[in-house]
């Protein structure tokens, strides 16, 4: 384990021991204490459970990974218990978090998360995802109509990484999260489903919480609650 206490260099320049640490396994690929395995910006799915690498973490007492698509299907299901344990977030943000969902529970039956991503999304994947107040308010009112014939009472709670402008909202009975992107991750686990472009924020909100997500690909695709899935972990 690293510790991540910062370290100053001279008067302008700031590094932690993890930032050292990776600088240093960036050059230095091999040596007789650790080993880098780089996937650089592979889409293929690295094995984690591969004869090869279960070798090489035996035999190093380092071993550096970089890249997006390493995976455990195996021990990620038999610890997913303490993952999330070591991933819950402190006493301030819980109770931050408590007492919002808590408000929300007062006034509705059903609580969706609606994952506004914005920010970088204008850009990646050219924009693609990158969708509009008109497509979320389309969608939440999918899901409104698909409870019309139940006495449940559905509420939206919007998170997003851009301000957003709940006026454009009036019509629905929402409410805001915090901003902070700790609590706003932890109340969407704490909703009873997920709405929002595919995104590995509201997938992790997923995963901790235990609620289902439907990720929006397709904008013409009228959605219902029951669309909306439990994130279950890919296999290689």
């Amino acid at each position: 384990m690293v510790n991540n206490d910062n370290i100053s260099f001279g008067k302008t320049q700031k590094y932690s021991l993890t930032s050292l640490f990776y600088l240093a396994s960036k050059y230095v690929k091999s040596s007789p204490f650790h080993h880098t395995v780089d996937l650089g910006k592979s889409q293929n799915p690295f094995d984690m459970n591969g004869c090869d690498f279960q070798n090489l973490i035996k035999s190093k007492q380092f071993v550096i990974v970089h890249g997006w698509l390493f995976r455990d299907a195996i021990n990620f299901s038999t610890y997913a218990p303490l993952i999330r344990q070591i991933f819950t977030p402190t006493q301030s943000y819980r109770e931050n978090v408590k007492n919002l969902i808590e408000r929300m529970r007062c006034e509705v039956d059903i609580i969706v998360g609606i994952h506004l991503r914005r920010g970088d999304y204008r850009k990646w994947a050219n924009g693609q995802y990158y969708y509009s107040d008109d497509i979320y308010l389309k969608k939440m009112s999918e899901i409104s109509n698909s409870l019309l014939n139940t006495t449940k009472k559905v509420g939206f709670l919007l998170v997003s990484n851009e301000e957003i402008n709940i006026n454009n909202f009036k019509d629905y009975n929402v409410a805001l999260g915090t901003g902070n992107f700790i609590e706003d991750l932890y109340s969407l686990a704490k909703c009873d489903y997920i709405l929002g472009p595919p995104s590995s924020y509201s997938i992790w909100a997923s995963f901790y919480g235990e609620n289902p997500y439907f990720h929006l690909r397709d904008v013409s695709e009228i959605i219902s609650l029951e669309k909306f899935k439990k994130y279950i972990y890919p296999t290689p």
